[in-house]
């Protein structure tokens, strides 16, 4: 008797080189992509860059007019002191004013002119000369004292090129003015006991003239020659380009000026400053209410879902063992004589079983096929069962099944239709897809 066989063959598409084809290209595109992407960000960078230097360069250049312009104002303050103090003009006279101009253009163009042979600013030597009129020293005095206080102030730079204290050095020479040469004896200046005594008895000018002279035995030439060094002239270039913002800067502040006055009139008006504060406090409630949120609401929730979690895992667990149970008892009943019927009692407790668990959990069960309820593409709960495919939809289909019939009795037609019809019943059986 011959034996018949029918042989089932699935088969697939072998897509693994075609896969890492597509992938290569892919990985391509995206490089491209990136290089594209790369260049049409360097346009918006470039632009965020260039402002961020904008008003970099506004900022420096602002705070150079400042302290050029507080400098000017310490000078101009001193020396009218000076004027109306010891020189007998009264404020506001024209003949005040006259004399101010005179002493205060002497004293900037003397700064001005030293800045470009030494390596101080201009508003460090001004700065500088209005302190030194504060010991009562008019014009003359102080520019008679200025190269000397560079000279001492660049003798008296550390090694890691740290400038020694201009203002102090100034403070230093001007007590000496009037506690005696004693004074500069701590910054290591020499003075023979002559000049002690010739100090003693001079009038004002023959103490100036024996301080400078005495200073001259120490430090005369200290401070041009150290400007006329490779960094003395760069920090003679630094601080022309300063120069240069300081002119920019009192533009910009001039433009500016008019809008900070409007501000700070707004702001020294306490209602409007009431109405900040009350903007301030609701911005300050809205911030409490939800940083309570997030505190106290958010983890309360947190929690509540980990404990369902806590209940739904070991539940998932006791169902996946009945099913399991079941299916074991499914492939008993398949084997036992009366399998016909009883796989009919199978079919109904199963179903039975697996309806009532997805009506109480809101389950949907794929044990014989079909579709997600729900919209495409939607999260949903779902029993599934150990062995089936789950596939999305937009990769249903390919694929195919192939059977080969090894039979070397030639068959008719009605053979032919009875022989399909038994295999496909029992593929329906036994595959599921």
């Amino acid at each position: 008797m011959a034996t018949e066989r029918v042989k089932v063959i699935i088969t697939g598409d072998n897509r693994t080189k075609k896969s890492f084809k597509e992938a290569e290209r892919g990985l391509g595109k995206l490089n491209s992509k990136a290089k594209m992407l790369g260049k049409s960000l360097l346009g918006p960078l470039g632009v965020v860059a260039g402002f961020a230097g904008v008003v970099r360069g506004i900022s420096s250049s602002i705070k150079a007019f400042q302290v050029q312009e507080k400098a000017m104002a310490r000078l101009n303050a001193t020396t009218g002191n000076v004027l109306k103090s010891f020189k007998g003009f009264e404020e506001g006279t024209e003949e005040f004013n006259r004399e101010l101009k005179r002493s205060t253009d002497l004293l900037t163009e003397q700064a001005r002119a030293l800045q470009k042979v030494t390596q101080f600013s201009d508003e460090e030597i001004i700065s500088a000369q209005a302190l030194a009129g504060t010991f009562a020293l008019d014009a003359e005095a102080i520019a008679q004292l200025t190269p000397r206080l560079l000279d001492m102030a660049a003798s008296l730079e550390k090694a890691g090129g740290t400038s020694a204290d201009l203002e102090s050095i100034t403070i230093a020479i001007g007590k000496s003015m009037t506690m005696g040469v004693g004074a500069l004896s701590r910054y290591g200046v020499v003075i023979s006991d002559t000049a002690r005594d010739a100090f003693q008895l001079a009038d004002e000018q023959g103490k100036l003239n024996i301080i400078t002279q005495e200073l001259d035995k120490n430090f005369a030439g200290i401070a041009e020659t150290v400007g006329a060094t490779a960094s003395g002239q760069m920090k003679q270039m630094s601080n022309a380009f300063g120069d240069m913002q300081e002119i920019i800067g009192g533009l910009l502040v001039d433009a500016l000026l008019p809008l900070v006055t409007t501000l700070t009139d707004w702001l020294q008006n306490e209602s409007n400053l009431q109405q900040l504060s009350n903007l301030v406090s609701g911005f300050i409630e809205l911030g409490k209410g939800l940083f309570w949120i997030a505190s106290v609401v958010a983890p309360a929730f947190t929690g509540a879902f980990r404990g369902i979690m806590a209940v739904l895992k070991p539940l998932g667990e006791q169902i996946a063992k009945i099913i399991l149970a079941w299916e074991k008892l499914s492939n008993l009943i398949s084997k036992s004589p009366l399998g016909s019927t009883l796989r009919f009692m199978k079919q109904d407790i199963l179903g039975g079983i697996g309806t009532g668990i997805g009506t109480a959990f809101g389950l949907q069960g794929f044990d014989s096929g079909g579709i997600v309820g729900g919209p495409v593409g939607a999260p949903r709960l779902a029993m599934v069962h150990g062995g089936e495919t789950i596939l999305p939809t937009h990769k249903r289909g390919g694929g195919g099944i192939v059977v080969h019939i090894n039979n070397p009795v030639l068959l008719d037609d009605t053979m032919v239709t009875a022989m399909q019809e038994q295999i496909s019943r029992m593929l329906r059986r036994d595959l599921r897809v």
